[in-house]
């Protein structure tokens, strides 16, 4: 059961936003101060994903497998910048392994470094406000076998991560499969490809494609999905879908200048129209999330719709089936 004072933020997405913004890195032995000297980058991060991080709170809470007798143990896939670990911390009570990529890091590349530790200050939530420490594995999430044992998990946190990955997504669903109890939690956070914004940019002509970015090769969008995409390869990875939702989470208004304000204006009136209740405009929401639970065996899916080459995969690690279709 999610505390009372994290329960009360999910459902103010903004006053979730402004304790965000209060977190603080104070020690990063991977990406040294990199991310702490990006102080203002973090605080727009927490102003843009409050909405987005109430939502999935809410619906992590709703499907959290019970556990009794010890802390929940969750795993966090793409941590960095940490922010929701700390709400998963706070609210839970978990046990979280954090899994993250190094700045500058290339795939094929070994880490410089496979472990480090993570220092954040942490703004009271309903109590003194505290110090969490966070140890943090580096490793390939698309090529490499987790460093964890089967059936270790409750939960999966896979969060804004997924459309980062340019290679072999469904290793990453088949490990985290074998790493979860039975029936455990897998969530999914990801951009939805299909949202209404992107379709009125492209009748423009304006390119609606993600930009490079210095942290790294990981740092910027490869692929992102439609709604129907994720609940295909969740299924076909061997995940039954509890619940499958879009939203219209992002700030409406990022400026005060006139050019601003006129397209936040455009925005509202689009997040409007998606709102209406009718599946195909649901579909054309901003944000897809997703909570499903692991069953039966781990098994990478490659199927033909989202796959070239796949003869050329390499025989996944801990002798998982290949499946493709």
């Amino acid at each position: 059961m999610m505390n009372a004072e994290v329960l009360r933020l999910a459902k103010d997405p903004a006053a979730l936003a402004a304790v965000l913004g209060r977190v603080r890195i104070v020690e990063d032995t991977l990406d040294r101060d990199l991310l702490v000297r990006a102080r203002a980058d973090l605080e727009r991060y927490a102003w843009l994903h409050g909405k987005s991080a109430a939502l999935s709170l809410r619906m992590i809470d709703r499907h959290l497998p019970p556990v009794v007798g010890r802390p929940l143990r969750i795993l966090e896939l793409g941590a960095a910048p940490y922010f929701f670990t700390t709400l998963v911390h706070s609210a839970f009570g978990a046990e979280i392994d954090a899994v993250s990529v190094e700045a500058g890091s290339w795939p094929g590349e070994a880490p410089r470094q496979p472990s480090g530790r993570v220092v954040l200050d942490v703004p009271a939530l309903g109590g003194p406000p505290s110090r969490l420490t966070i140890d943090v594995r580096i490793f390939n999430i698309e090529r490499d076998a987790f460093p964890y044992p089967d059936d270790h998990f409750d939960a999966v946190l896979f969060m804004e991560t997924l459309e980062h990955l340019g290679y072999n997504p469904s290793h990453t669903l088949a490990e985290s499969h074998r790493v979860l109890s039975p029936g455990g939690l897998m969530f999914i956070t990801v951009p939805n490809f299909i949202n209404v914004k992107r379709l009125v940019n492209l009748f423009f002509n304006r390119p609606t494609e993600f930009p490079y970015s210095g942290y790294g090769i990981y740092g910027r969008h490869q692929r992102e999905y439609a709604p129907v995409e994720v609940r295909r390869l969740l299924e076909a990875s061997h995940y039954r879908v509890a619940e499958l939702a879009t939203a219209n989470v992002w700030p409406t208004y990022r400026g005060r200048n006139v050019r601003s304000l006129v397209k936040g204006t455009g925005n509202a009136v689009l997040n409007g129209i998606s709102a209406l209740p009718l599946p195909w405009l649901a579909a054309k929401r901003e944000f897809i999330a997703c909570a499903a639970h692991a069953y039966g065996e781990a098994v990478v899916a490659h199927p033909q719709w989202l796959y070239e080459h796949r003869h050329m995969y390499p025989a996944p690690p801990n002798g998982l089936r290949v499946v493709l279709d």
